[in-house]
């Protein structure tokens, strides 16, 4: 597939095929719900302002009658770890704060999916941004068979949409830690939804 939009002109070849991502939702009945596939691993070729570039890319689609800021909160963090392992972790918040569902899956190098067991997300280390809005850029992701430490590479990514009139922190994490007994390291991205916004 391309991509080519503004600065972008991307060739993305999927590595793996498209999968759903146990149970197939994020949600419940009071928050609504996102049914979401994605593919989470695909090499990426092409050239941004006309400077080449290289890399592996993780396509999402999402779909359903949740409302990010309105009827739910969400952290949300895709991790590609070395080995060819993915990582998708979804924690649904209820605009009060309390967690309405933690979600995650593991996509294997081979493309089988399976349900994550055990998890826990632990918030860590929280940034303040310049409009005052609290984020949590540190978090400890424990499950049975893995305990990873995620860090945010930059701070100062947050996004103000005048689109759909939310706030949110999006941008590039780090990930290092135990899988099974072994080194586990990777990177990813990280989406924390804070809530509405009123442009001015």
């Amino acid at each position: 597939m391309t991509l080519k939009a503004g600065p972008l002109d991307l060739t993305l070849t999927p590595v793996k095929g498209p999968v759903l991502h146990p149970p197939g939702f994020s949600g419940s009945a009071d928050t609504g719900v996102l049914f979401y596939q994605g593919i989470t691993r695909l090499t990426l070729t092409g050239s941004v302002n006309g400077r080449a570039v290289q890399g592996e890319a993780w396509l999402d689609h999402q779909w359903g009658n949740q409302i990010p800021g309105q009827t739910a909160l969400w952290d949300w963090f895709s991790v590609q770890l070395d080995g060819g392992r993915d990582l998708m972790v979804y924690r649904v918040r209820r605009l009060d704060g309390t967690v309405a569902q933690l979600i995650g899956s593991v996509v294997e190098p081979d493309g089988s999916v399976r349900a994550v067991r055990g998890l826990r997300a632990v918030p860590g280390e929280e940034w303040i941004s310049p409009q005052g809005r609290k984020y949590t850029l540190g978090w400890q992701l424990v499950s049975d068979e893995f305990d990873l430490t995620v860090r945010a590479v930059r701070r100062e990514q947050e996004l103000l949409s005048r689109s759909t009139r939310i706030a949110y922190w999006e941008g590039p994490i780090e990930v290092s830690g135990v899988w099974a007994g072994e080194q586990a390291r990777g990177t990813g991205m990280m989406e924390l939804v804070s809530g509405t916004w009123t442009p001015r």
